[in-house]
């Protein structure tokens, strides 16, 4: 109902917005379930900025949109070592906060999940979850990130197809559609 109401408004006062709405626990802790979020597309002003919650078509099936957060630019190096994130070789800053209350949305289950913030080269602070201390994403290879192309990675970081799995990769700049200018309302699950 909000998703609705919301694209009728920006549809008369800001058409160069989108909205979707979050299906997944990939960006939980910050985005949930079936919130709202109004998309703005990236322009020659507004370029893919690291930290970004970037909405892009799906690699696979183009019909597809997901969200994920831009943590390296084109010609980086990435990789993640213990959980941690390592950008050319230098470890993101990244320091516990505590367990989190994982939603019922949340595979079904309400396990605790260590939380995380984290601060991107350029300040950028946001807080990531570790479900699972040792999870299979959690020691990745290097990646080099191509001219023209942004690595993703979900804030849930063992529950989140990214650019750590293959099928997804770097994502190309033609792919991105936007970035999220903000959550304008929140599903069920973010309540």
């Amino acid at each position: 109902m909000c998703a609705t109401l919301l694209m009728l408004t920006l549809a008369v006062t800001d058409p160069a917005a989108t909205v979707f709405t979050i299906p997944s626990v990939s960006g939980v802790p910050g985005l949930m379930p079936g919130d709202a979020i109004v998309v703005l597309s990236y322009t020659a002003e507004r370029q893919p900025e690291r930290g970004d919650l970037a909405v892009y078509r799906g690699q696979q099936d183009r019909a597809v949109h997901n969200v994920h957060r831009i943590v390296g630019l084109p010609g980086e190096r990435i990789q993640m070592i213990g959980g941690a994130l390592l950008i050319d070789g230098e470890a993101v800053e990244r320091t516990e906060v505590g367990a989190y209350r994982l939603p019922e949305t949340h595979g079904g289950r309400e396990d605790a999940a260590g939380l995380y913030r984290e601060t991107l080269p350029g300040g950028v602070t946001f807080e990531t979850l570790d479900i699972d201390p040792d999870g299979f994403l959690d020691d990745t290879p290097v990646f080099d990130v191509p001219a023209d192309s942004y690595f993703v990675l979900g804030d849930n970081r063992d529950n989140a197809a990214d650019s750590r799995i293959s099928a997804v990769g770097a994502i190309p700049r033609a792919d991105l559609a936007g970035y999220v200018d903000r959550v304008a309302c929140r599903g069920e699950a973010g309540r």
